[in-house]
């Protein structure tokens, strides 16, 4: 894998460019991989900020699933917006480590400014704030994640949207806990809570960790089948229709407020809300 690094930091000027060395390169992922999950924050202003907008990494697609390309900034690693959700960079620590490598690419000037910039962060930038506030991850409705690429879009499923896990491997309800009856329709509340999801009574109270999700099953004739909604940050829901693509309607074209009293279609077996929290849940 090869991995660049540019510094931007010019508007009209070449900005400065450097390589990784392998053992750089796992360090990178290493601390990449440490790294929270965080929704709805978005690279905070490299993209239209005149001086220092943080650092643009990238790299050739491997099998480890880095991105092409993410931006580190501000507290914050923004993977591109369409394959996983953001990260915090807890305390800069990523920017910082990608900095002090390409200080040899860097005027001693530019390595000072960027640096000082980046201590200001640590205190102030929104990454920091997030850490502080324990991390409530409620994901935003973002379809393009979900349905520019048709590779995601074939490859993940109803479960995967709604548990907002990528696994390219269109994901089944106890595949991950290895449980038996896997795909047995009637038996996805259980197959799901092996997974870690939580049944909750409802969906109203604001959650501490985590996210909504609810269930409902189709067992018209002998072609049973299940889907997952999720609920989103602004309060609304959407869901994800097997191979298609991630939608906020429901089958008459409504936005959906909630999955129960929506137009399900032939999904009219109800089986209630669940609380999914990221680093609780495994899905395969």
């Amino acid at each position: 894998m090869s991995t660049i690094v540019r510094a931007m930091i010019n508007a009209g000027l070449p900005n400065p460019v450097w390589e990784l060395d392998d053992e750089q390169e796992n360090m990178f992922l290493d601390i990449l991989k440490k790294e929270k999950p965080v929704s709805g924050q978005s690279y905070p202003r490299g993209h239209a900020y005149l001086g220092y907008g943080g650092l643009l990494v990238s790299t050739e697609p491997d099998e480890g699933g880095v991105p092409d390309e993410l931006y580190v900034h501000d507290g914050l690693v923004d993977l591109d917006g369409y394959f996983e959700e953001n990260r915090v960079d807890d305390q800069s620590f990523l920017e910082k480590f990608l900095l002090e490598v390409g200080q040899v690419s860097l005027t001693p000037g530019q390595h000072d400014s960027m640096n000082e910039d980046i201590r200001t962060n640590v205190h102030n930038g929104p990454g920091v704030k997030l850490k502080a506030m324990g991390l409530t991850v409620v994901p935003s409705y973002n379809p393009g994640r979900w349905n520019i690429s048709s590779y995601v879009r074939h490859r993940n499923n109803c479960y995967n949207y709604a548990t907002n896990i990528l696994t390219n491997g269109f994901a089944q309800p106890g595949r991950a806990s290895r449980c038996r009856n896997v795909g047995v329709v009637r038996r996805t509340a259980v197959l799901a809570r092996a997974d870690g999801l939580e049944a909750v009574p409802n969906a109203n109270a604001v959650l501490a960790t985590g996210h909504y999700v609810a269930l409902a099953l189709d067992l018209t004739g002998g072609d049973e089948d299940y889907h997952w909604w999720r609920k989103g940050s602004d309060g609304t829901w959407s869901h994800k229709p097997g191979e298609g693509r991630a939608t906020n309607l429901d089958s008459s074209g409504n936005i959906i407020n909630d999955p129960q009293t929506c137009d399900r279609g032939d999904y009219n077996v109800w089986k209630g809300y669940f609380k999914v929290v990221r680093d609780e849940v495994e899905i395969r």
